[in-house]
């Protein structure tokens, strides 16, 4: 399957929530639209002026302070106005892990959970296409 393709679809049917604010929020947001084409939802109590313009991703913005219940209400409430799509839940905090894990249950009946450290540490480019991209020789 070539790889624009698999990217069309990734764009379709990825549904990319981030759970968590500020810069690492917007770094993984920036990451997946580059890679996949997906525009990312981002869910935090922070906002920034970069919400306003954000190309990569949409702010929903959540109470300071809000429990466990009424994010996970807000969650499920996105995955229900975007059907036929696999909503992956990214958590960037210690703080958003620890709901994610208290919720688990719940969640994972809608979402697959994804770590943010993969996403920002895989490599767009690799090993195979580094290898054909540069005459055979594997780029380390």
């Amino acid at each position: 399957m070539d790889p624009k393709s698999i990217r069309e679809d990734a764009k379709l049917y990825f549904l990319p929530v981030i759970l968590g604010g500020g810069s690492s929020a917007r770094r993984i947001a920036s990451r997946i639209y580059r890679k996949y084409g997906s525009v990312s939802y981002i869910l935090s109590d922070k906002s920034s002026p970069a919400d306003v313009f954000g190309l990569t991703y949409r702010h929903i913005s959540l109470p300071k302070g809000a429990h466990s219940e009424l994010v996970a209400e807000v969650l499920i409430s996105l995955c229900g106005q975007n059907p036929n799509t696999l909503p992956i839940l990214i958590p960037t905090s210690a703080e958003y892990a620890d709901l994610c894990e208290d919720m688990r249950d719940l969640l994972e009946a809608y979402f697959v959970f994804s770590d943010p450290v993969s996403i920002l540490t895989d490599s767009p480019l690799t090993r195979t296409r580094a290898k054909n991209h540069k005459g055979g020789e594997i780029l380390e």
